[in-house]
């Protein structure tokens, strides 16, 4: 029941300004606590938890400001939003990737030895594995991302080496990640809203803007006695992010995202998915000409969930978050 289930925390980094209402929701929390509800019970009731979106938008024009709208009851704490932090799997590869385009590989540069991958670390050979495995033994950068291939990615991590991926990684507030061979694929902790606004970093050509809580403060006869000014740096050359984007809106046309897109998305979007072992995690990641999107679905208490992954009901859900957002 949804009494049962409560009600899933939502935030949302929305662009305020003309024409765009400061004050509202974007998410209506109720109406996704019954969508939520109504598909629990085909994946498994108890081992479904409800998910953590956060959303922001990626544009940057000095006369805009980012507003926080926060949404979710008293039960549901934005603690999973913004400081609950848990693996991310594939959805951390974009970073990877995007190192790697940094040291002057581009899209079709070729990954090769897939069908050989055997990484020494001290409890001895491990070779990372896929859940749709490939014969193939190359692949370019681009086909290796939409596939979400994890030997090409634990592979392209150690071509580069792990320290630019680390701190490209740290530059766009992905911080304290793991200096391991499994880095590539998601074996550190993030929180949603800080993986969020990591991703707004590609559709804003490498420009990174801190999500701010707060904009202004005003008095009681309205005037402004307090503003958070937007901070903007770049990371990531315009270059490299758009070269980035087009490979992100692959994934959504051909590849492990593609869910997110015959549920009727329209436009140019991008995205990624991301599950963890044993499916304790699933995410799915994307972004629009308007905003960037992160949901999550995860039990507390890190048992597995009902074997999702992060194409089925994550890509859904965004897709209908999404939706009303743009209307």
């Amino acid at each position: 029941s949804e009494d049962a289930l409560g009600a899933p925390p939502v935030a949302c980094l929305r662009l305020a300004g003309a024409g765009v209402s400061g004050r509202g929701r974007v998410g209506e929390p109720r109406r996704i606590s019954r969508w939520i509800s109504q598909r629990s019970v085909a994946c498994g009731g108890r081992k479904l938890e409800l998910p953590a979106p956060g959303m922001r938008s990626e544009r940057r024009r000095p006369a805009r400001c980012w507003r926080l709208f926060s949404a979710g009851w008293a039960r549901w704490p934005g603690r999973r939003r913004g400081r609950g932090r848990r693996q991310v799997g594939s959805a951390f590869k974009p970073f990877v990737y995007a190192a790697a385009l940094e040291r002057g590989l581009s899209p079709v540069s070729t990954v090769e030895g897939l069908q050989s991958v055997a990484i020494q670390a001290a409890e001895g050979s491990w070779t990372p594995r896929d859940e749709r495995p490939t014969t193939r033994d190359r692949l370019t950068l681009r086909e290796a991302l939409a596939e979400s291939n994890n030997a090409a990615a634990v592979l392209l991590q150690r071509r580069v080496g792990s320290a630019p991926v680390l701190r490209l990684a740290n530059d766009v507030g992905v911080r304290d990640q793991p200096d391991v061979p499994s880095l590539a694929l998601g074996s550190g902790l993030v929180s949603p809203l800080d993986l969020t606004a990591a991703y707004a970093v590609f559709p804003s050509l490498g420009v990174r803007v801190r999500p701010r809580g707060l904009v202004s403060v005003e008095d009681a006869d309205g005037e402004e006695v307090q503003r958070r000014n937007i901070e903007a740096e770049r990371i990531l050359s315009p270059e490299v992010a758009f070269q980035m984007v087009t490979m992100l809106e692959d994934v959504v046309e051909t590849g492990t995202g593609a869910g997110a897109r015959r549920l009727g998305v329209h436009g140019a979007i991008g995205g990624k998915t991301g599950t963890t072992n044993e499916a304790r995690d699933a995410w799915f990641v994307g972004y629009t000409g308007n905003y960037v999107g992160a949901v999550w679905f995860g039990n507390d208490d890190h048992t597995s969930t009902n074997k999702l992954t992060g194409g089925s009901l994550p890509a859904q859900l965004w897709h209908d978050v999404m939706e009303p957002a743009h209307q």
